[in-house]
């Protein structure tokens, strides 16, 4: 008769592989005016926005970053 013996504990995994490159960043927004909560009063206020910082450069075509947010005014959460 023979007898089984448990076999040996598997060996420890390896680490993990590098991340890949990443995509390109938001550009910057162009806001007169940024607020939470209730709107202000904007009557007879005249602004002159600039123009939105454009999305940076990602590893690939598809993955740059959106061009910035251009508005008067702009509602934050």
């Amino acid at each position: 008769m023979y007898l089984l013996h448990a076999g040996c504990s598997g060996g420890r995994g390896g680490p993990g592989g590098n991340g890949g490159p990443g995509g390109g960043g938001l550009g910057g927004h162009a806001l007169g005016i940024a607020f939470q909560g209730t709107a202000p009063p904007t009557e007879g206020l005249q602004m002159d926005v600039g123009e939105p910082g454009p999305g940076g450069v990602g590893a690939a075509p598809d993955q740059d970053g959106a061009p910035g947010v251009k508005a008067d005014v702009q509602a934050f959460p």
